[in-house]
C-alpha cells in the first residue's frame, strides 16, 4: 500500500469543501491533478471513499469518513515532525495553535501570547476559542497539540493538568437586592430568572449544581456567549452562575454587575492543560507550557500545595 502525503492533503481539502473544484482553487493547482491524486489514493486503499453526485459536489462514504478522520491526524502528524526538524535546524519559528475554551481566552491568552512574542520574535501562538467539545475533537483531529480548558467531561485519551480552581459564583446586577449580601445560596436564587450559559458540558455543569440542592432553576434566557450573559445580568435582565473571574465589574454596554460568593460547598472546576496522552510535545509547544505554568502557578507542574495535588509533571522532552 503506497500513497503520499500530498494525496492525503487534496484527499481531504476535497472532503471538507465537498467539491474537487473548490479544492484545486483553495490549493491553486488543477483540477485534473486533484482528481487524479484521489483515484491514485483509492486505488492504493483498494477501496472508494467519494461518492461523485453530478452537479452537487462529493460526499464521503462510509469508509471515506473514517479515512478522512485517520488522514488528518497523520498530516497533522506530518506538520508536526516538520515543525520540529525545522525548529532543529533554524530555531523557533512560525506559528503554534493553541485551544482555549471561550470562557478562558480572554483571561489568559493575551498575556501568554504577548509574553512569547517578547522572548521569541519569530515564534507566533495562534488562538482557536472554543467550547469544551470543540477542545476535545480539535486535540484529536491534531488542529493543535495543546489546549487550556476545565476538565470537563474529559475521556480516557486526554490528560489534564490542572493549575488554578475556579469556585462557581452568582452573577448579579449592581442594582439587584442580594448584592447586599456577603453570600447567598441556591435557594434564594431559585425564584430568581436565571442567564444560562449554554454550551456543550458547561450547561450541564451548571444545571448540575442545582440539581445537588434538590432546586429547579428558572431558566428563562440561554446564550452561548460569556459576553452577552453578562451584559444581560449587567442590564437587570437576571441573574447567573459563572466559574471564570475577569477583574472588571462591567459588561459591553458599561453597565455594572456584581459577583456575590455561593454559600454552598459547590463542584469547583480547574483550568488546566489538555493534551493527548503519550503526545510528544514540539519544542514551541514545551516553551509555551513553560510560559502558562509560569503565569499561572510559579512553578512546574506536578509539585503539590492544595490547590494542585491533582497534578503530576507534563512529558516535557
Amino acid at each position: 500500500m503506497n500513497f503520499t502525503l500530498k494525496q492525503l492533503r487534496y484527499f481531504v481539502l476535497s472532503a471538507e469543501l465537498k467539491s474537487v473544484t473548490r479544492a484545486s482553487q483553495k490549493a491553486n493547482i488543477s483540477q485534473p491533478s486533484i482528481s487524479a491524486a484521489i483515484a491514485e489514493l483509492e486505488a492504493a486503499l483498494d477501496t472508494k471513499l467519494f461518492t461523485r453526485h453530478h452537479a452537487k459536489g462529493l460526499s464521503l462514504t462510509a469508509i471515506g469518513h473514517q479515512v478522512f478522520a485517520e488522514a488528518k491526524r497523520l498530516l497533522a502528524q506530518a506538520d508536526r515532525f516538520g515543525q520540529m526538524t525545522n525548529e532543529f535546524v533554524k530555531g523557533l519559528s512560525g506559528t503554534l495553535e493553541v485551544g482555549c475554551l471561550l470562557t478562558l481566552a480572554p483571561l489568559v491568552m493575551p498575556s501568554l501570547m504577548k509574553s512569547i512574542r517578547a522572548h521569541y520574535p519569530n515564534l507566533t501562538v495562534g488562538c482557536r476559542e472554543l467550547d469544551v467539545k470543540e477542545v476535545v475533537e480539535g486535540l484529536r483531529e491534531g488542529a493543535f497539540e495543546i489546549a487550556i480548558t476545565y476538565n470537563l467531561n474529559l475521556e480516557a485519551d486526554i490528560s489534564f493538568y490542572g493549575v488554578r480552581s475556579f469556585p462557581p459564583y452568582a452573577l448579579l446586577s449592581r442594582q439587584h437586592p442580594l448584592t447586599q449580601h456577603a453570600r447567598v445560596n441556591l435557594r434564594m436564587l431559585a425564584d430568581e430568572p436565571m442567564i444560562l450559559l449554554d454550551l456543550p458540558y458547561t450547561r450541564d455543569y451548571f444545571q448540575s449544581i442545582f440539581e445537588s440542592a434538590g432546586i429547579a432553576p428558572n431558566i428563562v434566557y440561554r446564550t452561548t456567549s460569556p459576553q452577552m450573559v453578562r451584559s444581560m445580568v449587567a442590564s437587570g435582565m437576571g441573574y447567573s452562575i459563572l466559574n471564570a473571574r475577569p477583574p472588571w465589574r462591567h459588561s459591553f454596554d458599561d453597565h455594572q454587575y456584581a459577583i456575590v460568593e455561593l454559600s454552598e460547598r459547590l463542584p469547583t472546576l480547574r483550568m488546566g492543560l489538555v493534551h493527548l496522552k503519550d503526545h510528544v510535545f514540539t519544542r514551541a509547544a514545551q516553551i509555551v507550557i513553560k510560559e502558562f505554568e509560569m503565569q499561572n502557578t510559579g512553578r512546574r507542574l506536578g509539585t503539590t500545595d492544595s490547590d494542585a495535588a491533582s497534578t503530576t509533571p507534563l512529558p516535557l522532552v
